[in-house]
């Protein structure tokens, strides 16, 4: 991929947030990106499509929805080559946490093709992620839940355009990791995002210490296992 001049870039979701980062930082380093956005109408709108006049012929908008099989074939059948996906899903947690393991299944299974996986996790970011219009109405309220799910929804509403995180730079961190001889699987992204990560790290740590000598003691008896 190192070797690739200019990349031909597959973005997804690329009409805001950190696709849209994604295509200016892309364009910005004299790759080709081929934007996928679930409404291809949204090309008569700004920002791509002030985007698409300035990039000289390396942007290119395809309608994609990603339930969509049949779409799914025909967006690549437009990109041709791909040399770098950059796959932007749901934003709930479980859907990510199932995201992060598919990746990770991935990248075992395309490493001897010499295809490299990054997953990004990026803690919070200045995109339109909570803003009021993107969040969905709240369910009928439960007060055992104010003090959990509750407090998080407020607080997430409540961020909205006061992130930590500045979208360009993940997506410029994102370029410096794809130029590495050996990219790493996983980039955190946000002081907040390598905070998290350590503390979660830390408790499945500390969980399996205190339940190792019982795992360990699975084998058959006279295997010895261990």
């Amino acid at each position: 991929m190192n070797d690739i001049s200019p990349r031909r870039w597959f973005i997804t979701g690329a009409n805001s947030g950190f696709g849209l980062a994604f295509v200016n930082a892309a364009l910005a380093a004299g790759d080709e990106v081929v934007a996928a956005v679930r409404r291809p109408e949204i090309f008569e709108e700004p920002p791509l499509q002030d985007l698409a006049a300035s990039a000289e012929g390396r942007l290119t908008v395809v309608g994609l929805d990603v339930r969509d099989a049949a779409a799914r074939a025909r967006a690549v059948q437009v990109a041709g080559r791909i040399d770098v996906l950059v796959n932007s899903v749901g934003s709930y947690c479980a859907a990510k946490g199932a995201l992060e393991l598919a990746s990770e299944a991935l990248a075992a299974e395309v490493a001897p093709l010499g295809i490299r996986v990054l997953i990004v996790e990026p803690g919070a970011f200045r995109t339109g992620f909570a803003a009021p219009a993107a969040l969905r109405p709240a369910a009928a309220r439960i007060a055992d839940y104010d003090n959990t799910s509750g407090a998080t929804r407020a607080t997430l509403a409540a961020s909205d355009g006061a992130q930590d995180g500045d979208p360009a730079k993940a997506a410029a961190a994102v370029l410096e990791v794809l130029g590495w001889p050996e990219p790493p699987l996983r980039l955190a992204l946000g002081a907040d995002s390598v905070d998290a990560i350590r503390a979660k790290l830390a408790a499945v740590g500390a969980g399996l210490d205190a339940t190792e000598k019982l795992g360990r003691a699975m084998a058959v008896d006279g295997t010895g296992g261990r």
